[in-house]
């Protein structure tokens, strides 16, 4: 019987300890999910870990032509892929495989597949803890509204003609609002991230309103 092809929105990574315990993150569209130290400069992590024995870029998970593989990025702690440390290597790796970030400090993160229809996946970790609903609602909300902030800083830097402000400043007023009703909602290290986030919605505000002014 031939093996089913894999699609990325299939394929979800769990995070099973250290600070970011119990969260999920789905591979997307893109069908790469990148996997880093959390800082500043480096915003466009798919997987931020706040942590120093994480290298900034430090592994992508991929899925290409059907086969899930694991990228370390020739990182100082390596990449611990099917019991073998890795530095600057791309590996395949199977569904319920996991992968450690930095050995033996770093956290583990395993791969599965999401279930298709209303049954749960059979080969679900036991030993990893779900985290709360509402930290999954909100952790979700937050990649999609980080996801807006990258496109508008995009649009800030271009500073097209047709920005239509009437439209833009309602969108992200109301995104402001809501960041800061699910801060309220949030605990530890997403309440973190979702109040810096609603800092950095507020300052797109003002910088494009200065520009609509100037």
């Amino acid at each position: 019987m031939a093996s089913e092809t894999l699609r990325p929105l299939q394929i979800e990574l769990l995070v099973e300890d250290g600070p970011l315990k119990g969260s999920r993150f789905p591979l997307g569209l893109s069908g790469r999910t990148t996997i880093g130290r959390r800082d500043p400069a480096k915003e466009d992590l798919n997987i931020a870990i706040p942590s120093d024995v994480v290298s900034i870029l430090h592994a992508t998970v991929s899925l290409e032509s059907g086969q899930l593989f694991v990228q370390d990025h020739d990182t100082t702690n390596y990449t611990l892929i099917r019991g073998r440390l890795c530095r600057g290597e791309k590996l395949s790796i199977e569904l319920g495989d996991v992968i450690q970030i930095a050995p033996p400090k770093g956290p583990r993160i395993r791969i599965y597949k999401l279930p298709l229809g209303p049954e749960a996946p059979t080969a679900f970790p036991q030993q990893a803890t779900s985290p709360p609903a509402v930290n999954d609602l909100l952790q979700q909300r937050l990649a999609a509204l980080e996801q807006e902030n990258r496109t508008l800083r995009e649009q800030i830097d271009q500073r097209p003609a047709n920005i239509e402000w009437a439209i833009l400043d309602p969108m992200l007023a109301d995104f402001v609002s809501r960041l800061e009703r699910a801060t309220q909602q949030a605990e530890g290290q997403l309440q973190i991230e979702l109040r810096q986030a609603a800092g950095r919605l507020k300052e797109i505000r003002r910088l494009l309103d200065r520009g609509r002014r100037a």
